[in-house]
């Protein structure tokens, strides 16, 4: 009795040294995709810092002739300026509509082992895997760990619906170190870690939460 007990014992801390292992190479895994995708949005931000600033620049010299004017013709100087509002403001939704529009048909796979066969051959074999039709138009590494062979890779596809057929048929990678996602931009995806937050913070709670097309369920 006292044997089958201690072998229970050792088995149970066995499982636990094993479960904790996991939970170690999973936080440190998150660790890097935070590190990558951080790095992706500071770059994502100075581009789009670069673009403000040529805005407001052009914007600060029309403002600096419309008060040459002013005294001359006040009501031209209200209206201009107001002019002037709207065009950046047309051209801020228009810069987000662009930068939605060129990721609305992209993918990215976190954790793709590249070795001889090369990323393109080895993103195009992944996707063949899971039963997806599909035909990159380009592959280009974003991220990831190039020393033990995994990278983040962006695959630019034909089309929105080959994206689609993608994402419908990437949950047979449940379990595996290789994930598919969708390329969002840096305030869609600030939008979803917040969101996630806020399902981890109801999951906890004893609640049922999950994520599904930016919203809470």
């Amino acid at each position: 009795m006292r044997e089958d007990f201690r072998a229970m014992r050792k088995e149970l801390r066995e499982g636990f040294k094993e479960q904790g292992r996991r939970m170690r190479e999973e936080i440190e895994e998150l660790r890097r995709e935070l590190g990558d995708q951080e790095k992706r949005w500071r770059e994502e931000r100075e581009e789009m810092k670069k673009q403000k600033e040529k805005v407001e620049e052009r914007l600060k010299r029309l403002e600096e002739k419309i008060e040459e004017r002013k005294e001359e013709k006040k009501e031209e100087v209200r209206n201009g300026k107001e002019k002037v509002k709207e065009r950046m403001k047309e051209l801020e939704r228009r810069l987000e509509r662009k930068e939605k529009e060129e990721r609305r048909r992209n993918i990215v796979i976190r954790g793709l082992e590249v070795r001889k066969r090369g990323r393109r051959e080895e993103a195009e074999k992944l996707l063949k895997e899971i039963g997806a039709k599909i035909k990159a138009i380009e592959v280009k590494r974003i991220g990831g760990d190039a020393e033990k062979g995994r990278e983040m890779v962006l695959i630019k596809l034909e089309n929105e619906k080959q994206k689609w057929e993608v994402m419908e048929k990437k949950k047979s990678l449940r379990g595996r170190k290789k994930r598919i996602m969708e390329d969002l931009t840096w305030e869609e995806r600030r939008v979803n870690w917040k969101l996630r937050e806020i399902a981890r913070r109801e999951q906890r709670e004893g609640k049922g939460a999950w994520i599904k097309a930016g919203r809470i369920g």
